[in-house]
């Protein structure tokens, strides 16, 4: 039965091994990519419409249809964009995408990230605070998708740390931390807090004075990057 519905609505990349095979595109020609996108969107749409005759709209927005569908047209709705030069209103990939697009189909959380200007890297970003009186002891861990500034993960970190009934003499972290409130709230509160130099301006309403080197709790600005408390 499944042979013949992928026959019957020439879904030829359901069943095939390789789907860059399936598509039968002559890979060296520069519109193959535009012309292999077409015949996957135009494969999906049959799909769609074959489900919509099948299925009650309450069956179709229930598990598992729901996700399944719904994944697909959130991929097609990030990637891609309508091609303003064709009539038939095909759509193109986009050159560069949104910064919060899917990028796993298996996992949602999963995100681009840079480890500097030029260097990218996908996935995520552990974020570590370690003791700094006892050497290589981790206080605490967070894990944030890849895309998500440093400074989100210093409150997590903070009460983990705090949580654990650990009195903080002094704090120190990588400048990407600066903007977090947390680390300014424990500012305000006469905790001495240490960073790098940073040629960015402190957030407003911080006077954060003259930075200066100093030892205490680190955080990542990488993808793994162990810090201190």
């Amino acid at each position: 039965e499944e042979e013949e519905l992928v026959a019957a609505l020439e879904l030829s990349v359901v069943s095939a091994k390789s789907v860059k095979a399936a598509l039968d595109v002559d890979w060296r020609l520069p519109t193959a990519r535009t012309e292999a996108l077409q015949v996957l969107i135009a494969q999906f749409d049959r799909l769609r419409v074959w489900l919509d005759n099948q299925f009650t709209p309450q069956q179709l927005a229930g598990p598992p249809l729901d996700e399944a569908v719904g994944l697909v047209e959130l991929l097609i709705e990030q990637d891609t964009e309508p091609d303003p030069d064709d009539p038939g209103g095909a759509r193109r990939q986009l050159r560069v995408g949104g910064k919060d697009r899917r990028i796993s189909i298996h996992d949602p959380d999963m995100r681009h990230g840079r480890k500097s200007s030029t260097k990218l890297f996908s996935g995520y970003k552990r974020h570590a605070s370690i003791d700094g009186d006892l050497c290589g002891l981790v206080r605490s861990v967070h894990v944030l998708p890849a895309n998500v500034h440093e400074y989100a993960a210093a409150e997590p970190l903070l009460e983990a740390t705090e949580g654990a009934q650990r009195a903080l003499s002094e704090l120190h972290f990588d400048r990407g931390y600066l903007p977090a409130e947390a680390i300014h709230d424990r500012r305000r509160t006469g905790l001495r807090i240490v960073s790098t130099a940073t040629t960015m301006g402190p957030p407003s309403g911080h006077d954060l004075g003259t930075p200066s080197a100093v030892a205490g709790g680190h955080w990542p600005r990488t993808r793994d990057h162990p810090g201190a408390i």
